[in-house]
């Protein structure tokens, strides 16, 4: 297991409920213990302790069945061994990056080659982090303005896409799909990358849009705002399995 993963477990997994509260689940409990526990915390305040064995319960509850048997061995392993993590060999520098950032060494080597050590070590560090919730507003039936405002009165933290006109990214929501202006169809939820698609594009009303990569339907939906609702768009993807999705 690469230290940035170990890390990463020690530092938390950050789990928001459906009820807008946010929770840190770490590997707590003495080393060596024979019932570990996962520290529960909200924010920022420790607030007791959680059986490990829930921990796993509630990535079954998720949906992540599948993940709860790595969920169990890796929190288990860690609360045993947190304080004697392997230290990583330094006199590889792309060898060490790659396993400090948890990355290919392919990439790192190129990274390193255009842009230096800090930059690129910067670079992997940055894309180690959770991007945030964001949110594309749709034009057909609120503004950006409206659309904060309501988000804003549930509790929501709303802030302005910073390089994406109509995309905002969102905080404290707990279950999105509860939430009013999501049942109405003012936002859907897209990345900031993905909203640009449509945007590079240029489509506008009339035109007929042939969108070959469509799964799961956001920058379909993006092309429909730019042409405002006037046209075609035919909607399509290389893997049947994902054409449910749309």
């Amino acid at each position: 297991m690469s230290k940035i993963l170990a890390e990463q477990l020690l530092a938390g997994i950050i789990l928001a409920d459906n009820d807008n509260r946010e929770y840190i689940y770490l590997p707590g409990g003495e080393v060596g213990s024979e019932d570990p526990h996962c520290v529960f915390e909200k924010n920022g305040e420790r607030a007791g302790d959680l059986p490990l064995e829930e921990a796993v319960e509630l990535a079954k509850r998720s949906g992540r069945g599948q993940a709860a048997g790595l969920v169990n061995a890796v929190l288990r392993k860690l609360s045993q061994n947190k304080n004697a993590l392997p230290s990583i060999p330094d006199r590889d520098e792309v060898k060490f990056l790659s396993i400090r950032y948890s990355h290919p060494k392919w990439l790192v080597k190129r990274l390193l080659e255009l842009l230096g050590r800090g930059e690129t070590e910067a670079f992997l560090a940055a894309d180690n982090t959770a991007a945030p919730l964001t949110v594309q507003v749709n034009p057909l039936k609120t503004t950006q303005e409206k659309l904060t405002a309501e988000l804003e009165a549930l509790g929501v933290r709303v802030t302005p896409h910073v390089w994406v006109p109509g995309c905002l990214e969102l905080s404290g929501t707990g279950d999105l799909t509860a939430l009013e202006p999501f049942r109405v169809g003012h936002f859907l939820v897209q990345d900031g990358a993905a909203a640009l698609a449509a945007r590079a594009a240029a489509v506008t009303p009339g035109q007929r849009v042939l969108d070959v990569c469509a799964a799961p339907g956001g920058k379909s939906f993006g092309a429909a705002f730019a042409m405002e609702d006037r046209g075609e768009i035919l909607a399509c993807d290389l893997h049947e399995n994902k054409l449910k999705r749309i």
